[in-house]
């Protein structure tokens, strides 16, 4: 079948002129064929995409499954293919993780992971466990960092404020938020606003505390479970959230009723997320087995 390989990037560019390859070809013998027309030293692996779609079958099947015809010519853009991660370090944990957070500060990155064993720890990058402090008397569910200080939130209905001082390797306790009549599933520490803080408590409600302890403001849009909570990374006052409803909510957290509900998934949506970009847009997945994308002006 006669294709056509199209690339954004010049730096890879090759060709655009149409020419036959075999049918059966699927990614990695795509791959060859560009590299053999890059003549670079070292292949790199590539991903191809047919009208916007990765193609993850051979050329032959795509044919088919699209009711092509052998005379198509196939327009194909690739794109450098992220190789997969390896493993650079691992850390033991007496117990399960669950939940994880890290903040890349201006001296190094620091990873904070909470455990069913109730224990707050802190990792350097290099793997090296830092510091440690018994947190709860149960499973921390969640965690956040931004800067000096972290929160967790826990099965013991509270959610606790620490100071971690990288110095002398020490966490300090700043405050206990209780009082909740269920576990605290998502905690959130604001980038810009570092003692504002969002701490949700099951089944319906997000708290945002002022200092450490403070309940500054309660929103109870959802109508059932809240799953997670993030601050926007390009704006003071607005955080999204996402529900066992099915709904993903914007807010501006000046007010109590959001600026957006929006009916993103059929069951439940267990998590959002803001992208780290220069406008203003976030993702959400739920139990339909969408990822679906957001972008607000």
């Amino acid at each position: 079948i006669r294709v056509k390989f199209v690339t954004k990037n010049a730096a890879i560019r090759v060709t655009e002129t149409p020419f036959a390859v075999p049918i059966k070809l699927a990614r990695a013998g795509l791959s060859q064929v560009v590299n053999h027309l890059l003549n670079t030293a070292t292949p790199k692996p590539f991903d191809f995409l047919v009208e916007n779609t990765f193609l993850r079958t051979t050329l032959e099947k795509y044919v088919v499954t699209n009711h092509l015809t052998d005379e198509a010519v196939l327009t194909l853009e690739y794109v450098e293919a992220h190789l997969e991660p390896e493993e650079s370090q691992s850390q033991n944990h007496p117990d399960w993780i669950s939940a994880v957070s890290s903040y890349n500060g201006y001296v190094a990155l620091v990873i904070v992971t909470g455990c069913y064993d109730g224990i707050l720890r802190v990792f350097a990058q290099s793997g090296e466990l830092l510091g440690s402090v018994k947190a709860h008397d149960t499973v921390i569910k969640s965690i956040s960092i931004y800067e000096d200080v972290i929160v967790t939130g826990s099965k013991d209905l509270t959610a606790k404020v620490w100071s971690w001082d990288a110095t002398t390797k020490s966490l300090a306790l700043l405050g206990v938020n209780g009082g909740h009549g269920n576990s605290v599933d998502a905690v959130a520490v604001h980038d810009q606003q570092v003692h504002h803080i969002l701490v949700v408590a099951r089944p319906t409600r997000i708290d945002m505390l002022a200092g450490t302890t403070l309940v500054q403001a309660t929103f109870t849009s959802h109508k059932q479970w809240v799953s997670a909570v993030e601050w926007s990374p390009l704006n003071a006052h607005q955080f999204v959230s996402s529900g066992y409803d099915g709904a993903v909510k914007l807010w501006d957290s000046r007010s109590s009723i959001p600026l957006f509900t929006l009916a993103a998934h059929t069951g439940k949506a267990l998590d959002v997320a803001w992208l780290p970009n220069t406008k203003p847009a976030f993702v959400s997945g739920g139990e339909d087995c969408q990822l679906k994308f957001y972008a607000t002006a």
